[in-house]
């Protein structure tokens, strides 16, 4: 158990790392894309959390 205790905070740790590297080099239009998927997900998500599409089955082209 504590090793995937500690996989996970190794984890959290490049998630954050590869956050502040994508802020620095997303493009307008690419940002613009994931915000409006962001913001089509709210209304489904609210009315049922299955009606919503795995965001990982969606590539993102940056």
């Amino acid at each position: 158990m504590r090793d995937i205790q500690e996989l996970f905070v190794i984890r959290e740790a490049l998630e954050g790392i590869s956050a502040r590297h994508a802020t620095a080099r997303i493009s307008d239009e690419a940002l613009m894309k994931m915000e409006a998927y962001l913001d089509s997900l709210e209304a489904p998500l609210l009315e049922n959390e299955e009606a919503v599409v795995d965001p990982g089955a969606i590539r993102c082209t940056i």
